[in-house]
């Protein structure tokens, strides 16, 4: 048996101090004993104890037992379990633990293990467990089941989700990938091992003050399993392809036609690691002759599913039906926890994505690649907690796929032999029958059939060790960031070292002791961020009895012994200052840098042992103390009175050269990112570049939440601004743009949180008007770039938004790139196109071809708005404003109706624009395009600003024809119960201008405007003279009517006289005949 070697102690030692060293050496001794025990218990028999050589041969014990003192044969689990299994204690040595110990067992067995809540003094605490099968009765494959966990708590799937402590799994020859799990579980989790040792460790870096908080509770139990009972796992003649050799996971399978072949998560059916990333490569390489290979990917049995999708409204819930509705989940649902399955048509990350899935409960769709190959990736998030599957689901953890292979007529059109286009050709003078596709297509995928992708070693070049020792001092040049940590050995007392950090320099000498210490002005300044600062206890100051209490007095009142400060400039030697702040009175005026001795600088942050650092925290991460100096240079000041040996001085720090140069000239202070570019200051008329601001601390990383440059360019007079947008990254963020062709003007889709926008201005005194959007170039294809637009004024804005930013986001994720040119504009555009008064009429096709393109601005008189109407097919409205999906299709039906390529574009003040087809003046009523300026639809009594109420007018590609439009200006109706106003428009429920009513052109939609009710001369005259022209109207057909009362009268009257004489004459000379005597 071999044990540690132990230095001899010096004979002559200080009597105060022989207390402590009978306490080391009790402690040691004991130590040595125990490792003693466990030495004997790996060795198995014939391995003799002290104190008992001479007692004969000890008991063989398996390696799945410990060896007792008096020969008795326990499990390993039962060591250091609080329980005397041997009878003679053996199994429970004096500052055993279960920790750092490999465990076996046999089959058939269980057992159990648990990890007691730490003390607040042994925090950070870190436990390793391993679990082995050593094959035969001791099993191949391990099992470890979950019985009760609690570590820390959870608080993130995706950043900084166990802050307390969490639990890793790692399995023995493979990768560590490094994933987390803390929080508590909801019930059993069970874990299998692809290997045959699966190593667990528990770390936990902050225990909870009050029992309501508890967050340490660790019960497991442990089984090992024969390949042969792994059922589940390994099947029958199933195979699981071909581990990618330097991978944990990633597999490769091929001739599936002939065996059975089955996608499997790792560790199924236990639950799968964290932070992990697995590729499963498919590919068929014995193809029938003439036929065509594909490879179909499904899963009939929703059980064999269950990728964790849940967010954590779902896990507070009590009831387990309200937790999960069993169903698998697609494409942005699988987002949150960021555990899913891509699928891609092909055999890189490069092609056409098939599905993307998550979740279970239900069958996965057959998903079927149009060739040979296909690839399956299975991504999971770095953090993550232990939820249960319902119990009416009986799901297993993971996933398990099954593959087949599918062979079809290689002349047939069933199949895309091109990824990216789905295009069939059938060329032939006989007959046949077309089908759709016999494979899976990506989205928004359009087909057409044409009928003819620890000795301790340190880095020799880091500031981690003195190269001198008699002088620690350490240099750091460059244009990045890093991180710096103390010096990795001891120190001597009253050491003190330097840390010059510094922008990398053009000059050829760099500031040495002595030199000259002037820099040159810098780009550059430097951010630090400090991690932690620790300075040990002074020694023999903590014991078992008292240490809380010492420790505690210790943290209430300042130890400077070790220290930590930081020098705004560089230092010629090490201040000697009669404080630790280096206060002393001073009539400079702040800002100005202080001389100590032959420096000339500034403290800008101390640390020290129990004290609040002075620094300027920053406002993001206050569990950080963050520090930037106000030039390029920085010098760290380390100071110790005691040996680190004694005293351990511990601190860690992250370092950036944060960049500040932006492209242009400022608009306002310093540290804005608002730009100008101005032809008129401009030497050179080549092509420039201009990008995207670098400082970091405009982004998430350096603790802003949002940001907003605009990027002004100024032309002179006969100039226009010609601008190139060649790269746009906005993160991860789901958002695309989408090109329209026909005005090559490009939108934005979906998250559009990160943008770049292109706004114009008409006329220096009016707003800007929205020319297109670009977003994330990195999420979609980048066959829409570069974007490319020429400004028909002098005046453009790039505006680069962001908002809601994280901690991951900088410039290295969030930025842009593009270029511009000052180019001459045409000299015969000279007719204004600023247009006002209560209404007007345009003809858009006058002037010259080339100036028609150039934008008309209507602009109302204030407290009125605008009413605009052109005759068109309509084709899209887009509002920036309001989100839209991330897979809306530039494509509409109403462009198959256009007869000509011109476009008319009608946008409000606030950039919601309406694109339309233009049609003749003289279309069909149906046809009419009406925008109104913005405002006209909303309540703004309750509102500080009013929206620009001006309407821009734009016709595109232009072509001759009888396109017009016409605008009306308004003002809204009273409301209901004061005067209405006189001259309206019933219609658009508006007031207009008395000069529209009756000017013989129908401003309002109706033609209300000239009505002969309104419109007519005589019902315009006064109420005086209608009045009196009333009166004699009625004498006159008062009198008419009694003269023709009269003549008829007299008429009736002379008829009368007739008819009498003519009876009288009658009588006396007609025959009067006897009724029998007349002749029939």
């Amino acid at each position: 048996m071999a044990f540690h070697h132990i230095k001899e102690l010096p004979r002559q030692v200080p009597r105060h101090r022989n207390r402590h060293i009978s306490d080391v050496v009790a402690v040691l001794t004991t130590t040595l004993w125990a490792t003693a025990a466990l030495v004997t218990s790996a060795g198995g028999a014939g391995t003799a104890k002290p104190g008992q050589q001479g007692m004969g041969p000890v008991t063989q014990c398996a390696m799945s037992e410990h060896t007792c003192t008096n020969g008795k044969c326990v499990p390993l689990n039962k060591f250091c379990d609080n329980i005397n299994d041997c009878g003679d204690s053996s199994d429970e040595p004096r500052f055993c633990t279960p920790c750092n110990r490999t465990y076996y067992g046999n089959l058939g067995l269980t057992y159990d293990l648990e990890l007691h809540r730490p003390k607040e003094d042994r925090i950070p605490y870190i436990c390793v467990l391993t679990f082995t099968a050593a094959g035969g009765i001791h099993g191949d494959i391990v099992q470890v089941t979950l019985e009760s966990f609690t570590v820390g708590k959870f608080v993130s799937y995706t950043q900084n989700g166990c802050p307390d402590g969490y639990l890793q799994i790692a399995e023995a020859n493979r990768q560590n990938v490094g994933g987390m799990w803390c929080g508590s579980s909801w019930g059993p989790q069970v874990f299998y091992s692809e290997t045959r040792s699966l190593i667990l460790t528990v770390k936990l870096f902050r225990l909870a003050r009050d029992q309501s908080g508890y967050n340490f509770d660790f019960r497991i139990q442990f089984k090992v399993l024969s390949r042969e009972s792994a059922v589940v796992r390994y099947g029958g003649a199933q195979l699981g392809g071909k581990l990618i050799q330097g991978t944990y996971c990633s597999r490769i399978f091929s001739s599936c036609d002939k065996k059975i072949c089955r996608l499997q998560s790792p560790n199924f059916p236990g639950v799968y690691p964290r932070n992990l990333t697995c590729y499963y490569a498919i590919r068929q390489q014995e193809v029938p002759q003439g036929k065509h290979a594909m490879i179909v990917v499904r899963q009939p049995k929703g059980n064999l599913i269950w990728i964790s999708t849940q967010t954590p409204v779902a896990i507070t819930k009590k009831n387990d039906k309200e937790k999960f509705v069993p169903q698998i989940k697609t494409w942005q649902e699988c987002d949150y926890v960021q555990d899913y399955i891509t699928i891609y048509d092909g055999y890189t990350t490069r092609d056409p994505v098939i599905l993307k899935f998550c979740g279970g409960g239900q069958s996965v769709p057959p998903s079927i690649s149009s060739g040979p190959e296909l690839l399956v990736e299975f991504t999971t998030s770095p953090f993550g907690t232990f939820i249960n599957t319902p119990p009416n689901m009986n799901a297993l953890n993971g996933f398990q796929l099954e593959i087949e292979v599918k062979f079809v007529d290689i002349k047939s059109p069933t199949y895309i032999e091109n990824k990216r286009l789905c295009e069939f050709w059938i060329r032939g003078t006989g007959r046949g029958v077309l089908v759709n596709p016999q494979h899976s297509l990506a989205p928004n995928t359009t087909c057409l059939y044409h009928l003819q992708i620890e000795v301790k070693f340190v880095d020799i070049k880091s500031p981690t060790y003195i190269e001198n020792k008699r002088l620690c001092e350490f240099w750091i040049r460059g244009t990045g960031r890093g991180v710096l940590v103390n010096p990795q050995h001891s120190l001597a007392p009253n050491t003190t070292c330097l840390y010059h950090l510094q922008y990398r320099s053009s000059l050829p000498n760099y500031p040495r002791r002595g030199d000259s210490m002037t820099s040159p002005l810098s780009r550059f300044k430097v951010w630090l961020s400090i991690l932690k600062f620790d300075l040990a206890p002074k020694f023999g100051t903590l014991d078992d009895t008292a240490g809380g209490a010492v420790q505690m007095q210790q943290q209430q009142s300042e130890d400077c012994a070790g220290m930590l400060r930081i020098w705004d400039g560089p230092l010629r030697e090490s201040p000697n200052c009669k404080d630790v702040n280096c206060e002393r009175d001073t009539a400079l005026k702040s800002g100005v840098l202080t001389k100590y001795g032959q420096n000339y600088t500034n403290l800008i942050a101390r640390f020290c042992r129990g004290t609040v650092p002075r620094s300027c925290e920053h406002g993001l991460l206050m569990i950080q103390p963050f520090v930037h100096a106000s030039s390029e240079f920085v010098t760290l000041e380390l100071r110790n009175t005691e040996s680190t040996a004694l005293r351990p001085l511990n601190f860690r720090l992250k370092y950036e050269f944060v960049d500040l140069q932006q492209d242009g000239m400022p608009t306002g202070a310093d540290t804005d990112c608002n730009r100008r570019f101005v032809s008129s200051m401009m030497d050179r008329r080549d092509p420039g570049v201009f990008r995207s601001v670098r400082n970091v601390f405009l982004f998430g990383r350096g603790g802003s939440r949002s940001f907003r440059c605009v990027h002004r360019f100024e032309a002179q007079r006969g100039e226009r601004v010609r601008v190139i947008i060649r790269k746009v990254m906005t993160g991860n963020r789901t958002c695309a743009s989408r090109l329209d062709n026909d005005i090559n003007r490009s939108y934005c889709f979906g998250d559009t949180s990160i943008k770049l926008e292109i706004y114009e201005k008409p006329w220096h005194d009016v707003v800007a008007f929205p020319r297109g959007c670009v977003c994330n170039s990195t999420n979609i294809s980048d066959t829409y770039l570069p974007i490319i637009y020429t400004s028909t004024s002098r005046d453009l804005e790039i505006r680069f938004t962001a908002i809601n930013m994280t901690s991951f986001d900088d410039a290295s994720v969030i930025n842009f790139e593009g270029s511009f040119e000052f180019i001459k504009s045409p000299s015969s555009c000279r007719d204004s196109r600023r247009k006002f008064g209560p209404s007007g009429h345009v003809d858009m096709t006058f002037g010259v071809l080339e100036c028609r393109s150039r934008p008309w601005l209507i602009e109302p008189s204030a407290d009125h708005f605008l009413y605009v109407q052109t005759h068109g097919i309509f084709i899209r409205r887009y509002d920036p404003q309001v989100y839209q999906s991330v897979n809306t299709s530039m494509k509409t039906s109403a462009t198959h109706k256009c007869t000509t390529k011109s476009r008319v574009i009608l946008t409000t003040g606030e950039g919601v624009s309406v694109t339309a087809c233009p049609l003749d003046s003289d279309s069909s009523r149906r046809h009419t395009i009406e925008v109104f300026s913005s405002g006209w639809n909303r309540d703004f009594s309750y509102l500080a600003t009013d929206p620009p109420r001006v309407v821009s007018v734009e016709f595109l590609e232009a072509e001759d024809g009888d396109f017009a439009f016409s605008w009306l200006e308004m003002s809204k109706r009273p409301p209901q119960g004061l005067i209405d106003c006189q001259y309206r428009c019933p219609e658009l429920e508006a007031c207009v201008n008395a000069s529209v009513w009756c000017d013989g052109k129908s401003d309002c939609p109706s033609g209300y405007d000239e009505s002969f009710t309104h419109c007519s001369a005589l019902l315009r005259l006064p109420a005086e003279i209608l009045a009196t022209l009333s009166v004699v109207f009625l004498v006159f057909f008062g009198a008419f009517a009694a003269y023709v009362y009269r003549k008829i009268k007299r008429t009736c009257r002379g008829s009368s006289v007739l008819q009498t004489r003519l009876k009288s004459l009658s009588s006396m000379d007609t025959a009067v005949f006897d009724e029998k005597d007349q002749i029939s």
